[in-house]
């Protein structure tokens, strides 16, 4: 089963993505940056899900640390913000999507399954 660590501070809408989740993947949660750099660390997830504005740390620095650590980390940032790709370097999406959307934008984020 595929793991995807969604950071996010509200907790409403970390449990709600953490719901459309759950049926499929492996959820791991974090409730700030810091949290979101260290549970990488601990679970090596295939995808972040991260919002970029919260206490602690920042979305935008946790990217940056996890990168780091892991150039090839798939991650995924949402926002309520006027954040661009280009500032972040990741796929950003806008807050106030649908399920199927959210749920889209994980799928085509994942590591592809080799067949050997």
């Amino acid at each position: 089963m595929k793991k995807v660590l969604i950071a996010e501070d509200y907790k409403p809408l970390l449990d709600l993505y953490s719901l459309w989740l759950k049926e499929d993947f492996e959820v791991i949660e974090a409730y700030n940056g810091r949290e979101a750099v260290e549970r990488y660390k601990e679970h090596n997830p295939d995808l972040v899900i991260i919002d970029i504005r919260m206490p602690i740390m920042d979305g935008d620095e946790a990217i940056d640390e996890i990168r780091e650590y892991d150039p090839d980390a798939r991650i995924v940032a949402i926002t309520a913000y006027p954040y661009s790709e280009e500032e972040l370097g990741v796929e950003v999406v806008r807050k106030g999507f649908k399920k199927e959307f959210f749920l889209d934008v994980v799928r085509r984020n994942l590591p592809v399954e080799q067949k050997t």
